[in-house]
């Protein structure tokens, strides 16, 4: 099964955007605001795609890419010992499911900064285990709230949301956030 097939949200937000229907509006026509809306629980989460097993002994979380003048590889321990944000989002895959959950990780500005990125990056592409990548312009790092989660409502990720760890995309489409990541290529 492809990268692309395993997760539905990513199909709908591909067909989205490649094929808009009558009705259907883009990214920024969302509204991604949590205000009035209550937490789900974790077993009302939707889900995406077949979970994929990942021993967190043996994971690690790649930091690189030219533009990484300190490249890094981070253990589960490693990451789960770094300053921590925890944020209320939206996570939004159009026609599939719209979800409310706190989510708790490292942010991405850490985790470039301890890789000393060079200042004139331009893009990172986030790599799940399987190869499922995305790429986000600095533009869109720089105007959104990114960071690599490894809880979701106070608990250790679920292995259905990405455990060991999983990108959280503020304000963009669930097809980017990226579950089982494996690499933050900095280019």
């Amino acid at each position: 099964m492809s990268a692309v097939q395993r997760t539905a949200c990513a199909c709908a937000f591909v067909l989205f955007f490649a094929f808009p229907a009558a009705g259907q509006a883009p990214e920024g026509f969302y509204d991604f605001s949590v205000a009035g809306r209550s937490l789900d629980t974790i077993d009302e989460l939707g889900v995406t795609g077949s979970p994929i097993d990942v021993d967190p002994v043996t994971w690690r979380l790649a930091v690189n890419g030219a533009a990484a003048r300190k490249p890094m590889s981070l253990s589960y321990d490693e990451l789960a010992a770094m300053p921590r944000v925890n944020r209320v989002s939206l996570l939004i895959c159009p026609e599939f499911f719209e979800d409310v959950a706190e989510w708790g990780g490292v942010p991405i500005a850490d985790l470039l900064a301890l890789a000393g990125v060079s200042p004139s990056w331009k893009e990172i592409v986030v790599t799940s285990v399987d190869g499922y990548p995305a790429v986000f312009s600095r533009a869109e790092v720089d105007a959104h709230v990114f960071f690599v989660a490894l809880t979701v409502n106070g608990q250790v990720l679920p292995k259905e949301h990405g455990f060991p760890a999983r990108l959280v995309a503020e304000g963009l489409l669930g097809g980017r956030w990226v579950k089982w990541i494996a690499s933050i290529e900095v280019r």
